[in-house]
């Protein structure tokens, strides 16, 4: 119940802040014009927060973990945001929908006997793998400019999928009672893995969205 109080005041927080973003149109803007200079630092600092999260035992525990959390809103809110405000509002509500949808048949299928967290170590290696190889499609598209939209497409379905996997072992790792599971004293680590998840389907979404939609 802990866990998921934080990662409801946790999602608030940033669904408020994008919705200003939607609809003041000078926040906007902003993050139309700075997109990239917003979005390296806050991946960065993101990728270092992760990192202490998940190794460092003082950072969580309180009040430090409250800390970690509060920075990783920030700076996913932002993050969120330079997506929120580069596509059409239609967009972002059909992705906000889908997100709903896809969370409620994942919360659904953690509370199920089937013991999702036996496939931990498979999930994170694909997603390393298709992580590596969307990194390569980037570089590609960036350095040689090249663009292909049914491979930008299909990468980042088959991430959603993954993502749409870790989530519900994330969630049985929270409720106990599997393979795998947190301790009681893990609430903010908890919080922190159901948040990221959450926020990357959202992303994945609007990206699939966009891709389906916008010519």
């Amino acid at each position: 119940m802990k866990v998921m109080v934080i990662l409801f005041i946790m999602l608030l927080i940033t669904f408020a802040f994008n919705l200003l973003v939607m609809i003041n149109e000078g926040l906007r803007e902003f993050f139309r014009e700075w997109f990239l200079i917003i979005m390296i630092p806050c991946l960065i600092i993101l990728a270092v927060m992760g990192c202490f999260m998940s190794t460092l035992a003082c950072a969580r525990t309180f009040p430090t973990n409250y800390i970690c959390l509060l920075i990783v809103v920030i700076l996913y809110s932002l993050f969120c945001a330079c997506y929120t405000a580069r596509f059409r509002t239609h967009i972002i509500i059909i992705a906000l929908l889908a997100t709903l949808g896809v969370v409620a048949v994942c919360v659904a299928l953690a509370f199920t006997s089937f013991d999702f967290t036996k496939w931990i170590i498979y999930v994170i290696a694909i997603s390393v793998a298709l992580g590596l190889v969307g990194i390569i499609a980037m570089v590609m598209m960036l350095v040689f400019d090249i663009h292909s939209r049914p491979l930008m497409f299909a990468l980042t379905f088959l991430m959603t999928l993954v993502n749409v996997v870790m989530f519900i072992i994330e969630l049985q790792m929270v409720l106990g009672g599997k393979s795998v599971e947190l301790g009681e004293e893990d609430y903010a680590l908890g919080a922190y893995m159901l948040y990221t998840s959450v926020i990357q389907l959202f992303i994945n979404m609007i990206l699939m969205v966009a891709m389906g939609m916008e010519d």
